[in-house]
């Protein structure tokens, strides 16, 4: 168990025992961590910018449209 010094409500010092901290993040380990919170700065900017844009009515539902698109690619193969 780990004993560490923290300043108690009466401004006395007073030691407390502080059980299972984890071990300071260190190595590969920190760029791992630190590699995953770009990602997800990265999909939270994106998702940001994504909602500003303006909806685009196409006037057909999407599968719809995805049947259509996929007719004349083919058509365009054979």
């Amino acid at each position: 168990m780990d004993k560490r010094a923290v300043q108690d409500a009466g401004s006395t010092e007073a030691t407390r025992d502080i059980a299972d901290l984890p071990e300071p993040i260190e190595g590969p380990s920190l760029s791992a961590v630190l590699n995953a919170i770009e990602r997800e700065l990265a999909r939270w900017k994106w998702n940001k910018h994504l909602s500003q844009r303006p909806t685009a009515d196409l006037g057909i539902d999407a599968a719809s449209l995805l049947i259509e698109v996929r007719h004349a690619r083919d058509a365009e193969l054979e």
